[in-house]
This record gives C-alpha cells, sequence and structure tokens, in this order.
C-alpha cells in the first residue's frame, strides 16, 4: 500500500529557482513564464519534498489614505501532475496570511476570464469579481487607474479583477454592455481625430457629426449583433450566457488609437452565469457560440464592404465605411489572435475547441484581410 504524500507549504529559497521555472513553463506561455521571478517574501508546496507549486506576493499594490495598504497575489501555479491535490487553496491561504501579516487589509489578484480553476479557488475562499463601478468606488478614479496599471489590467484584455474584503459585485450585464460600447466608441473617435496617429503620417481631423453618429451605430451593431449571434447559438445548445465586459486591456487600446490611430476593439465575453463553474464543462457550447459571434461579425463586414457600391454617398455609405473599419480590427481579434498576450476571447475558444475550426476562420480573414486592407 503506497504511503500517504506529504504536502507543505513553505518560504522560497534560492535552490527553488530552477524548479519554480520548469513549472512556470509547463504552466504558462514561454513569454508569461519569463516574467515570474520569485523572491523571499513568496511560498512554495512541496509533495514528499519535491517543489509542486508556488504563489509570488506582491505587497503594497497601493497606499491609500483610507484603504491602506492593497496586498496582491501576482501569480497562482501548480505542477500539471499534482493538480487535485489541494495545493493552489493552500498556497492562496498561506498568501493572505502573510500579506495580513505585512500589513495590508484587501487582497487583489486578476484572472482571465476562462481560467476557471483559478477563478473557482479565489471565489471559494471568499475572493469576489470586482466590476469597474466598485473598483472606483473603493478607490477613486485616480485609485482605480493606479490598481489598474499595478496589476497590469490596463494591458492585458479578458481579465477580471477578483478581490478580498471589498463589498461590491459586478454590474448588471446591461450596465457592462453599456460601459463596454462606450469605451469602444470612446477608442475609436479618439483613434479617427488623430488620423494617421503620433507615429504615422497624418494629423489631427476633427469628426463632423454623422462621422460620429456613424461610429456610435457601428459599435452597437458590430458589438450588438456579435453577442446576438453567440447568445443564440448557446441556447440552441441549451446554455445560458451572461455578458461580461472586461474593464481590462484599456491602456493598449488607447495607446494603438494614439500611436498608430487603428481600433483595437475589447469587446467583452459571453459566459455561463455566476461563478464556481468549470469552463472545460462548456468547452464546445462556448466555442461554436464564438463561431456564431465572429460569423455575424463577418457577415456585417461584407455586406458594408459592398454597400459604397450601391450607395456611394450619405450616412450610410459613411456608417459602412465605419463598419469596415472597426469591423476588420474586431475580425482580427475574435478569429486569430489566439495566444498571449492579446488573445482574442472567440479565438481562443475556438482553437482549444478544434483547431481546425479556428484555422477555417483565420485562413478566411486572413484572405480577407490581405485583399482588402494590404492589396486594398
Amino acid at each position: 500500500m503506497k504511503s500517504a504524500e506529504h504536502i507543505a507549504i513553505r518560504s522560497f529559497v534560492p535552490e527553488d529557482q530552477d524548479a519554480v521555472a520548469t513549472i512556470a513553463r509547463r504552466s504558462f506561455s514561454a513569454l508569461w513564464a519569463r516574467l515570474i521571478v520569485p523572491g523571499p517574501e513568496d511560498f512554495v508546496a512541496t509533495v514528499d519534498n519535491r517543489v509542486a507549486g508556488a504563489v509570488l506576493l506582491n505587497a503594497n499594490v497601493t497606499d491609500m489614505s483610507e484603504q491602506g495598504r492593497v496586498g496582491r497575489i501576482a501569480w497562482l501555479f501548480t505542477d500539471p501532475d499534482y493538480r487535485g491535490r489541494g495545493l493552489a487553496r493552500q498556497l492562496v491561504k498561506q498568501g493572505v496570511e502573510q500579506l495580513r501579516a505585512q500589513g495590508c487589509g484587501p487582497v487583489v489578484t486578476e484572472v482571465e476570464g476562462y481560467n476557471t480553476p483559478s477563478a473557482n479557488i479565489f471565489h471559494e475562499l471568499g475572493f469576489r469579481r470586482l466590476g469597474t463601478m466598485d473598483q472606483v468606488r473603493w478607490l477613486g478614479v485616480a485609485g482605480a487607474l493606479l490598481l489598474g496599471l499595478r496589476t497590469n489590467r490596463l494591458f492585458t484584455p479578458g481579465h477580471f479583477l477578483w478581490a478580498l474584503d471589498v463589498p461590491g459585485r459586478p454590474a448588471p450585464p446591461a450596465v457592462q454592455r453599456a460601459g463596454t460600447w462606450t469605451l469602444n466608441v470612446f477608442i475609436t473617435l479618439l483613434a479617427l481625430l488623430l488620423g494617421g496617429g503620433l507615429l504615422l503620417p497624418g494629423g489631427p481631423v476633427m469628426p463632423g457629426a454623422s462621422e460620429i453618429l456613424a461610429v456610435i451605430v457601428a459599435v452597437a451593431l458590430l458589438l450588438g449583433l456579435r453577442e446576438g449571434a453567440m447568445q443564440i447559438a448557446a441556447r440552441m445548445q441549451g446554455l445560458q450566457l451572461e455578458y461580461r465586459g472586461w474593464g481590462s486591456g484599456a491602456a493598449v487600446s488607447a495607446l494603438i488609437a494614439v500611436f498608430f490611430g487603428k481600433v483595437f476593439l475589447l469587446p467583452g465575453g459571453c459566459y455561463p452565469p455566476g461563478d464556481g463553474w468549470h469552463y472545460h464543462q462548456f468547452r464546445r457550447q462556448l466555442a461554436l457560440s464564438a463561431a456564431a459571434g465572429t460569423s455575424m461579425v463577418l457577415v456585417l463586414f461584407l455586406f458594408a464592404l459592398a454597400l459604397p457600391a450601391q450607395v456611394p454617398e450619405g450616412f450610410a455609405s459613411m456608417l459602412a465605411g465605419s463598419i469596415v473599419e472597426i469591423g476588420i480590427a474586431l475580425i482580427l481579434f475574435d478569429s486569430i489572435i489566439a495566444f498571449e498576450p492579446f488573445q482574442g476571447y472567440n479565438a481562443r475558444r475556438m482553437l482549444e475547441y478544434s483547431p481546425k475550426l479556428w484555422i477555417a476562420f483565420a485562413s478566411i480573414v486572413v484572405v480577407i484581410y490581405v485583399s482588402v486592407v494590404i492589396l486594398g
């Protein structure tokens, strides 16, 4: 009979570096694995004296006069061969205790929307997904922006902030949807205003009222029809979905608009309602839902591309131009960009379910992009 395993949580020591680096490479992409640098305040989990996981902390994320010091769980990962033993849960508990001992009150972490194994651990330990407005109510606008910078959420689309001992809950889907549409309209108008951006030929262009209205309608059509198709496809498979705005990646989108005059949409995603569910339970439904949403955007884009030939002037032509300009960015994000650091939610869902499905969409979009954008 095999003896019971001995599991322990202890402080990181320099001799653990190679083992932690190996586990990081098995848990994350090569890009993210290089960013993982443990220190003396971090912890590792061992199974029979073998390092099998780690939690990396970042105390003093931000110091606010009223909220005090906020702690951060920056990285949490375990060796795939040792998962299912509760190591991650013990690492989080130890991490929270360490941050408390360092004088932190609330503790935060960021988790990508599809990473439900990690999200469920934080959920079970009392963390809550914290919406953008709750972050503003908690820290104020400046504090929420600072927290977004310190946790890298402003640069990583598709991530959600989880917080311990911070009241609040995400806004209803309708409010999140309105916020997402407003943000994307603002970023699109910013790109339009700057013409070619600061790094490319061109100059500031003040959009007229009709151009602004065309952008608003284009964003509403693209994001609304995308979500509608995803919801319908999910319901046809017996699954109800809940829209969630990301509230993350805004800095990347704004920088692209400012320096290149281009649009990088942050569309949000559709997820099973609430928390505590497992992504792999719904892999097929979410992938087919993603394919439906991407297909709808593609159809709308092709329709808008052909419309000016029929209606060469007026608002309809202007709207078609806005749909083409914004839609090509959304199609690229939703069909091709399936890898870190800026992976699209829909593209990732299709790739993980069926590489053939993802290749089919990616190939179609590449042909369209080359034909329309590069060759004109």
